[in-house]
Order: structure tokens, then sequence, then C-alpha cells
């Protein structure tokens, strides 16, 4: 049953082999050869790729050619206005998704249907799947879907000798057999596939297109990692240099990673190439189209993996995900939380804080919840909550468990849609209680009869903005040129002083 029932994905080739000697050594059946597994259990990077076929019609969007690192500026200001041009044009390629996806779903039924039973049927399998891959429709779309992706990632310079830019226009050529407006190359086409083979392109209506064509999977369970969608320097480097790594601060690190042209040119190119990959997946999980709700802000895989897992559930399934708590209280994620909300497709959020180390390997302080949503034929009315629960058994204290429907969250977060953290029933219902009585200072969707006190929040210091500046508070005897008592004074540092200071003032009373 395990290599009909069973789908899993992972980047890392080697947890791929893992996961298929975990299933083997679970589903073994004495006198019976091991089961086929290749085409349920895949290698790629499953937030990157082709979701939605129809995207090759749409074409390629402005946004992918925002230059990476190393990247030509005029140049991808020229790709993105040809691009422009020729997405312009319609009627340039049309395809039916569904046909296409139900000729790919009929080989995959194919292969299923070979049972596992000797080692000659096993055989007769994986030939049957390596056939379905190399079938003309396969090819086509993958060549398709990964000139689509690699539009994301493409090198956009003027450098003699390298491929065209990926433009609509290529896609439309491919699709029409080649050499129609003279938009795609091989060169091109196998530029494409060298970014594909690099960056582990997972075009999911492909790899499982069977599950595509029933509306997708009625089970989804997933840890996914908690990481930044951007390089960390000292993380890379720890590794490769460890100079580099332990430098005191970034100016330092920075200027170490200035020298590596001249010092180590190897590792310097090993380091911009991992670092257009991963501004090149950012500008993907930002402009794609495939994650409307968490691709913005400091994108973080978790909140990505969250909105992945939901597209992919069938209208009778649900998933699971562990994540942080602040896919339901942060700011960045508050447009996927509210939708939830506002949909009724949330189950069920069990929030729980480290404490007692449920991950030993996880700081104590960290906040992780277990966040179940649901399919569109399957809709929950009220959800069900726990917050700062240490231990599973919590799940089951009824003091601590308690539901909202969507009515309770716009109520007392109308403004967000984001959860509050209650920690028991009695908590939930005062803070309801209060907020009946006594609405939020300010209901942006009200307009003006919301904000009956005129209210409004100004931001009057920026650190990040203000770091060159040097910052004094000022005491209560008025030393020092003190403007008042509990004032604070700001003064700029010794570098941004102008060169006639009687033209500009030297300090500002906040």
């Amino acid at each position: 049953m395990v290599s009909h029932c069973i789908y899993g994905v992972d980047r890392n080739p080697l947890a791929v082999d893992l996961c298929r000697v975990a299933l083997w050594l679970e589903s073994h059946a004495e006198g019976r050869p091991l089961t086929f597994l290749d085409h349920r259990i895949r290698c790629g990077d499953s937030l990157i790729g082709v979701f939605d076929l129809d995207v090759l019609k749409q074409g390629i969007p402005d946004k992918a050619f925002e230059p990476l690192e190393g990247d030509d500026k005029a140049a991808a200001r020229a790709a993105a206005k040809r691009n422009r041009g020729e997405r312009d044009r319609p009627g340039l390629y049309q395809m039916d998704a569904v046909e296409s996806l139900k000729r790919l779903g009929g080989h995959a039924r194919q292969v299923d249907a070979i049972e596992d039973d000797s080692p000659e049927l096993i055989r007769r399998k994986r030939d049957a799947f390596s056939a379905t891959r190399a079938s003309p429709v396969a090819v086509s779309l993958r060549r398709l879907c990964n000139l689509w992706t690699a539009a994301f990632f493409q090198p956009l310079t003027t450098t003699a000798g390298t491929a065209p830019p990926i433009t609509t226009g290529a896609i439309h050529d491919l699709a029409a057999g080649g050499g129609r407006s003279g938009s795609v190359t091989h060169q091109t086409i196998g530029m494409a596939e060298g970014l594909a083979a690099t960056e582990r392109f997972f075009h999911w209506p492909l790899e499982f297109p069977e599950v595509f064509e029933d509306g997708g999977f009625d089970v989804m369970l997933s840890n996914p990692p908690w990481e930044r969608v951007k390089l960390q320097e000292q993380e890379f480097f720890a590794a490769r240099d460890n100079r580099i790594a332990t430098a005191p601060n970034k100016a330092a690190r920075s200027a170490l990673i200035k020298r590596l042209p001249q010092e180590n040119p190897f590792l310097h190119s090993e380091f911009t190439a991992a670092m257009r990959g991963a501004e090149g997946a950012s500008l993907f999980l930002r402009h794609s189209g495939r994650y409307p709700f968490c691709g913005r802000g400091d994108i973080n895989t978790y909140a990505v993996f969250a909105e992945l897992n939901r597209n992919l559930t069938a209208p009778g399934g649900r998933a699971g995900i562990i994540v942080p708590t602040g896919i339901a209280t942060d700011d960045t994620t508050k447009l996927y939380f509210g939708d939830l909300v506002q949909t009724r497709t949330l189950a069920s959020l069990f929030s729980f804080e480290n404490e007692e180390f449920v991950f030993p390997a996880v700081h104590h302080a960290a906040k992780f919840c277990l966040l179940t949503t649901c399919g569109q034929a399957k809709l929950v009315s009220r959800a069900e909550f726990v917050f700062l629960a240490r231990r599973v058994r919590h799940l089951y204290d009824v003091a601590r468990r308690f539901t909202q429907g969507a009515e309770d969250i716009r109520l007392l977060s109308p403004n967000t849609l984001t959860c509050k953290i209650l920690r028991t029933v009695r908590d939930a219902a005062i803070v309801r209680a209060i907020h009946e009585r006594l609405p939020v200072l300010d209901n942006e969707g009200l307009g003006p009869r919301g904000n009956p006190w005129s209210l409004s929040v100004r931001r009057v210091l920026d650190m990040n903005k203000a770091s060159t500046l040097r910052l004094c508070t000022e005491s209560r005897d008025r030393r020092a040129g003190s403007q008042g008592k509990g004032g604070l004074t700001v003064l700029p540092s010794a570098s941004t002083y102008p060169k006639s200071p009687a033209k500009s003032a030297r300090s500002w009373a906040v």
C-alpha cells in the first residue's frame, strides 16, 4: 500500500534515499521484493517551479527581470521591455491544461497499476515510469516549465556569448516547435535546463499528475524548515572560511568578502552563485504568483510551506503542519491567516512554548504550533485553539481548549484578523466581553466612523535609518544641553556634520 498512498518531496537527495529506506523497513513483507517508490518519493525544491500549467499561457511576469547579484541593470530593463511586448500579444500560445493533465495522469495510473510482487514486475514498473517521463508530452511540458521558472534565476548581462534572455516569446516559440519567432535557441534551452538541475525545480502537475487531476492530496503532513529566504553569510562561511564566519561584525565580514576574488577566487565564485540562488528564490517566491499571501516581507520558508500545503489539499482533505506560532500572530503572515479565517478553512491551532523542550534542539523560548487546515468542501465554522501548552496532555485540558469563529477573531482583531494569544477558556470569554463593550480605537474597515478619536500613528524615530546618529537621554538636572525633563536629544555623529554648521541644525528634540 505504501507505493499507492504515500507521496514525498525533498530538496536533499540523501533525504529522499533515507525516506525510501525507512518506508521499505516499515512495509517490507517476507518473500516479496522491495516496493518501487521512485514515482512517489521525488527529489526537488517543492517551493520552486510551476504549480499551475495555465501560467505558461499567461507568460512571464515583468518582475522576473529584476536584476540579481552580478546582473546588468540596463540588460534587465531591456529584457523586461521585450517581455512586456511579447506577453501583450494575444493568441501566441494556447494549451489545454486539463487535457495535458489527463494524458499525464493516464500514464501515471498505468505505472501504478503494475504490481510489486516480483523482481520482474519491479523492473517492468521502473521501465514504464522512465518511459512516461520520456514521453513527448512530458518532455515538452517540462522544458516549458523549466523555461518559465528559469526566467527568475537567469543571468541578465550584455556579455558577448551569453544566452539570449528567456522571455515570454521563448515559451511561445518552444511550444510552437521552435523557429516560429526566433526567441528561443538551443543555448537558451540549455541555460534553463542547467538552472533547473542546479536549483532543483519541481513542477507539481508534472511529477504527480494523477493527484492534480483529482484535485489534490487527501492528507498533507509537513514539518518544514524555519529559515529566512536570504543567504546568511556567517552560516555560509562557517564550513568554508572560519576567518570570515567569526568576523567581529558585518563591516569586517564584508571587507574580508571583498578580498575573496584575489585571495580565493573559487570560494568567491561559490559565494556569488549561492547569493544569486538565494536572490532568485526570493524573487520567485515574491513575484511568481504562487504565494500571494506569504510571498512578501522578510519571507520565512515555514510561511510559504504553509501556503503550499493548503493549496495542495483536496477539497475534502486536511493539511497539518508544524510551524512557529507567528503564522497566526505576525504581520508578515496576517494575509494568510486572515484568509483562513474568512474562508473558514482553519480547523485548529494548538500552540506550544518549548519550555519543557518538546524539541530538544530548539531554544526554550520558541513558540510553535500544530496548524490544521481543511479543504473547501469541509469548512469549519468554529476552529479549536490551545495556547501556551508545554506538554501534549495540555491539549486535552478542557480549561485551556476553546473555540473561535470568524466573527470572534474579527471582533478582537478587525484590522489584521490575526489571533490573540489566550491562555484559558475564561481568558477568551473576558477578552471577548471587553471588546464587545469597548471596540478597538481605530477600526480601519469602518472608515471615519471606526476612528472617532481621529487617532493617527506615526514613526518618530527609526533606529535603522538613524544608525549614523548618536542618541543621549537627558538627565533630570538639565545637564549637557538638556531640552526638558525626561526628553531625548538626537545628535548627528561627527561624520554627518555639514561643512557649514550655521546652515543646519545639529540637534532635534524628540
